[in-house]
């Protein structure tokens, strides 16, 4: 049941979608909030999702086809422009492949409004995520220099430096305030850096241990010297090559954070050149990423044509 005085609208981004993954996910979140936004960034040249599909969820549900990969900010963007002169007090992020829990989105304000009234500065809260590949549970994230630390037990939220933005729950009074996304990033770390600018600002994220997301990340996940290591397409190592180097250079995180990535980026190019078919075109390919995240060239990037 939502409360009286709230009007949650999620905002959900597509992205060729599985039509019973994106059935799964709503009967999982209609009776939840009030409205559910599809923001679809499917490109013309693959199958579209045609409203008929969602005609048995009434007037709960608005698809915009935006017939283009524009990039995930841009469509949360679109989303969240949508709940503002809808009147929204709060959004809810999603993903296509994630399945919300009962009670979550009534639990998460709870666990806001407590944290508000004893005097948190609060810009999102969001549940832990268990990964469906490997069932490992996430919940608060802090950064140092050379390790991250993850911490998911207790019932009270903890702080965290950031969240995924599948399932947080962010007052749209702070989005307001905060900016809402970067699309320049155009797809990752939009998360991140909109977390770490809250910080800046004074405002703090909290995950909520004990409400448990079951969600899909990356292509596979590959055994490497005795860990698990997510194992993202082409497309997306641009973009988390690129992006964290725009982000180092440009001061947009936290020193942490950003010594954290410079330490790391070079194991991550490593591991997945070496683990590549193609390995001549991953090194070009994250080569250019490093030019790129350099020289500024943002948005799409190399994929601007694609």
């Amino acid at each position: 049941m939502i409360e009286q005085d709230k009007c949650i609208i999620a905002v959900v981004v597509l992205f060729r979608p599985e039509i019973a993954r994106i059935h799964g996910l709503l009967k999982s979140i209609i009776m939840q909030v009030d409205k559910v936004v599809l923001i679809d960034n499917t490109d013309k040249s693959n199958l579209i999702i045609p409203d008929s599909e969602f005609e048995s969820y009434g007037e709960k549900i608005e698809h915009y086809r935006l017939n283009n990969n524009l990039g995930i900010a841009k469509a949360q963007n679109i989303g969240i422009h949508y709940a503002e002169k809808s009147k929204a007090s709060h959004i809810l992020f999603l993903d296509q492949d994630s399945i919300v829990s009962e009670g979550m989105v009534k639990t998460l304000l709870i666990n806001e409004r407590e944290l508000l009234n004893s005097g948190k500065k609060v810009a999102v809260l969001g549940p832990a995520f268990k990964d469906e590949k490997t069932g490992k549970v996430t919940g608060a994230i802090h950064i140092s220099p050379f390790y991250k630390t993850k911490l998911c037990h207790g019932v009270h939220p903890l702080e965290t430096d950031f969240l995924i933005s599948s399932g947080s729950l962010v007052r749209m009074e702070v989005l307001q305030k905060i900016g809402f996304m970067d699309e320049e990033l155009f797809i990752d770390f939009v998360d991140i850096e909109w977390c770490e600018r809250a910080k800046k600002m004074g405002l703090r994220s909290y995950v909520v241990p004990d409400i448990v997301m079951m969600h899909n990340i990356g292509n596979e996940a590959k055994r490497i010297l005795g860990k698990n290591v997510i194992m993202h397409s082409d497309f997306r190592h641009y973009f988390i090559v690129r992006n964290s180097i725009y982000l180092i250079l440009k001061d947009k995180l936290s020193f942490n954070h950003c010594v954290y990535l410079f330490i790391r980026l070079p194991l991550f190019i490593a591991v997945r050149t070496l683990n590549s078919s193609s390995k001549l075109k991953k090194i070009k390919l994250l080569a250019t990423a490093i030019k790129d995240g350099v020289v500024d060239k943002m948005g799409k990037g190399y994929f601007s044509n694609s």
